[in-house]
């Protein structure tokens, strides 16, 4: 990890930056606010750590640079006292907004200053596993089920070693820890628990999916790269790997470390769309089974993803745009009530229907307190249920008038929608579609002639 101290204390800078270079970690100073700005645009940094008092381009001037320029980087903000921050005007809840990932009151220690960066960088500390051979005992443990996390034990990467502890769930809130983080994986054991269960998963500490997250872009990029899995198994992956990541921004927010994650995920899922010749035959017969919520967005956002492919667009900020956007394109939904979350529009009354409606509207609110989310991301959200001929919502914009990314993941959710709420596949959802006038109409015609495109063979076209 690369970490760039700037602090007007240049005795402390120094004394942080050799101890964090004792580390093994890549530290630099920058004198004054210039000087650091000037870094950070050309070298790559992770971490900045910086003073609020920072001279020649305040500390909130170089704030304000970071978060419109390298929102990715995640900012360690120093001050001399809270009280500091009363005299500059600034809030506390209002730090996230700035950028600010954590704040450090001085005078702090420099195992203080070390916890707070490795803590920001616990999600790639797999990286730095020192690997097990020799197994401990079983331990079971009584934990709330809402700690843990699951995924299919087909999804776990087998030839490496543990990621985390990994757990076997035994009963409501009873599991039994088969591995602890760096044990190398012991077929015999897994042989034990999975040959006659029904239950193929494993389950780790929800406080670990951000490393799951990370370690499963990584894997993905190179499994992508080799050609070694099926368009099947790489889907699979996708998914799961998607999955996994809305539940972190749902639960978590989107903050700077989830959103280069998120960056990494669409061009994982982008990658897998451009590469995999035999995609459109899979997706014909693609039957969904998982998690109507989290499955609904991975879906938009894949669909999405083709769409734009035959539609040719190629800049990697607009294919990052319309996967990113069909991912969180519901996020509005975390401030509707839960009884209206739960149900199907149409057993809304007329009132939930009323507050369903404001969606997209609340997402945006939630979307503008997150810095790094581009204006497309934030238009794809608020116009995702505009249709051609308004009488969509929020505002009935129709034709031209509807943002064009919108356009196509407008389609892609309401596409996604019937397929799950008809359970049929995504040939059979076309052949629906196709056959509703009406609805067709609702859509941009070229957008429409895209998404079938991504079920007809290469040969067919």
């Amino acid at each position: 990890m690369s970490i760039l101290i700037c602090d007007p204390d240049m005795a402390w800078a120094e004394k942080v930056r050799k101890h964090f270079t004792q580390l093994n970690l890549v530290a630099d100073i920058a004198n004054n606010g210039k000087e650091c700005q000037l870094k950070i645009y050309k070298n790559k940094y992770e971490c900045v750590i910086l003073d609020i008092d920072t001279i020649h381009h305040s500390g909130a001037e170089v704030l304000k640079f970071i978060r419109l320029n390298f929102p990715m980087i995640r900012v360690v903000l120093t001050v001399s006292s809270s009280k500091r921050l009363d005299e500059l005007l600034i809030v506390k809840e209002d730090l996230a907004n700035m950028g600010v990932s954590t704040l450090l009151i001085k005078p702090y220690g420099l195992d203080k200053i070390l916890s707070v960066v490795e803590e920001q960088n616990f999600h790639s500390s797999w990286k730095s596993i020192i690997e097990n051979d020799v197994l401990e005992e079983e331990v079971e443990v009584t934990v709330q089920d809402n700690e843990f996390t699951k995924i299919d034990l087909h999804l776990l990467s087998l030839e490496n070693a543990a990621i985390f502890d990994c757990y076997v769930r035994l009963t409501k809130n009873k599991y039994i820890k088969i591995f602890n983080r760096g044990d190398v994986f012991n077929k015999e054991r897994i042989a034990k628990h999975f040959s006659s269960s029904k239950d193929k998963s494993i389950y780790f500490k929800t406080k670990d999916r951000s490393v799951y997250i990370n370690f499963m872009n990584d894997f993905i990029l190179k499994t992508v790269k080799s050609n070694e899995a099926t368009t099947s198994k790489k889907v699979l992956l996708a998914k799961s790997l998607t999955e996994k990541y809305i539940e972190e921004v749902y639960t978590k927010g989107l903050h700077p470390q989830l959103m280069n994650e998120g960056k990494k995920v669409c061009e994982n899922m982008y990658d897998i769309i451009l590469g995999s010749k035999d995609l459109s035959i899979l997706m014909r017969d693609y039957r969904e089974n998982g998690n109507d919520d989290l499955a609904h967005c991975f879906l938009t956002s894949f669909f999405s993803v083709m769409i734009a492919k035959n539609l040719n667009w190629k800049s990697s900020r607009t294919i990052e745009a319309v996967a990113l956007g069909g991912l969180i394109h519901d996020i509005g939904k975390l401030k509707l009530d839960r009884k209206i979350r739960t149900k199907k529009v149409s057993e809304l009354t007329e009132f939930e229907l009323a507050q369903y409606k404001r969606h997209p509207e609340l997402g945006v609110d939630l979307l503008q307190n997150c810095s790094g989310i581009s204006e497309s991301v934030i238009q794809i959200v608020y116009q995702h249920h505009e249709y051609m001929g308004g009488d969509g919502f929020p505002n009935k914009l129709s034709g031209a008038k509807i943002y064009p990314l919108a356009k196509v993941v407008g389609l892609a959710n309401s596409f996604v929608h019937d397929m799950i709420e008809l359970n049929t596949n995504p040939l059979d959802t076309i052949k629906a579609l196709i056959s509703n006038r009406n609805k067709v109409l609702r859509f941009d015609p070229l957008i429409v002639k895209a998404l079938i495109s991504s079920f007809i063979k290469s040969e067919e076209k």
